[in-house]
């Protein structure tokens, strides 16, 4: 009988992921309440290191959100949302408040800047008013001296004349005179001559007078055509 070699033991399989995962599964635990060394006496087999390193990578597994489908949009939180709607609503209410005080303000200046034009434009009515009347009380008193100055030189005239008449007169009695006194002729020709020159020189005056007169109406009329332009 001969001699049998002795047999090895077979080498114990290394404890994979999908080992815990399976044995997790078929004892009913869970991974997040659930150590390793229940996992690793359920399996009889493994490190405790390596047990607890694949148990941390299936709670890390179960702790991971869910990653949502591509094309689909996760509803977000509602008290997210209602803090983000009420902050839009605060803003929203807060500009239109400030459109709304913008408005009346703009508002209350266009009436100031209204009642400042109508102001104004009463002013400058009030000013026409005064400047017409005073044209037209000047343009009274124009008329007046034109009248005056008319009224002026036909007294004037008639002086002339008078003075024009009587000294025809007085030539013709001295003429008259002139046989009836004819020791006087020399004396009375001489008055007669000096008559005759003072009758000249009170014309002469009086055409100058004249003359002087109708220049200052033709100044005045002058000044009153040129003063609405000026105006």
């Amino acid at each position: 009988m001969q001699d049998q070699a002795p047999q090895t033991a077979p080498a114990a399989r290394t404890v994979t992921l999908d080992d815990v995962r399976e044995q997790l599964q078929a004892l009913g635990l869970d991974a997040r309440k659930t150590n390793a060394s229940v996992v690793q006496r359920a399996l009889g087999r493994g490190g405790m290191s390596t047990v607890q390193r694949h148990l941390d990578t299936i709670r890390a597994e179960l702790d991971a959100p869910a990653v949502p489908a591509s094309g689909e949009i996760p509803a977000g939180p509602k008290d997210v949302l209602d803090a983000l709607w009420r902050g839009a609503w605060v803003a929203a209410q807060a500009q239109t408040a400030q459109a709304l005080a913008q408005a009346l303000l703009e508002r209350d200046q266009a009436r100031s800047q209204l009642d400042t034009s109508r102001a104004d434009v009463a002013a400058l009515d009030v000013e026409l008013t005064a400047v017409q009347e005073r044209e037209q009380e000047q343009a009274v008193q124009a008329r007046a001296a034109v009248q005056a100055l008319a009224e002026a030189k036909v007294q004037m005239q008639a002086h002339a004349e008078v003075h024009a008449e009587a000294l025809a007169a007085a030539l013709a009695q001295r003429e008259q005179e002139r046989q009836q006194w004819e020791q006087e002729r020399a004396a009375a020709a001489a008055a007669a001559a000096l008559a005759a020159a003072e009758a000249r020189a009170a014309q002469g005056a009086l055409h100058a007078e004249l003359e002087r007169q109708m220049h200052m109406l033709a100044d005045l009329r002058a000044g009153l055509l040129q003063r609405p332009a000026a105006a």
